[in-house]
């Protein structure tokens, strides 16, 4: 478990992280993940391990999530939905395997 989903993990309950599985980030409105400038300051502290889920997406889908990778011609978009997508990926990771190990969040 990387520091980018221990604090996904330790900051949405079992249900916030459900709505953001089932609704997505863009609908659910989770606070800490609304604005830009909160999007692009995890952005800046978590990137590298951002860049690590996506390498765990691309490596179980065998593409880069083409709503990310579509808007690597402004970074301001791009670490949004970066940060959007991850946030969904950690929270359907860890509902769809409860038996992960939660007890090191």
């Amino acid at each position: 478990m990387n520091a980018f989903e221990k604090f996904i993990i330790n900051k949405y309950d079992e249900h916030q992280r459900h709505d953001i599985m089932v609704h997505g980030v863009a609908n659910y409105a989770p606070h800490g993940l609304i604005y830009y400038s909160e999007t692009e300051a995890l952005y800046k502290v978590y990137k590298d391990d951002l860049h690590e889920i996506m390498e765990e997406y691309k490596q179980e889908m065998g593409e880069f999530p083409p709503y990310v990778v579509d808007q690597l011609g402004s970074a301001t978009l791009f670490m949004n939905n970066l940060v959007w997508f991850c946030a969904e990926w950690v929270c359907g990771k860890y509902y769809e395997n409860p038996e992960l190990d939660l007890a090191h969040a």
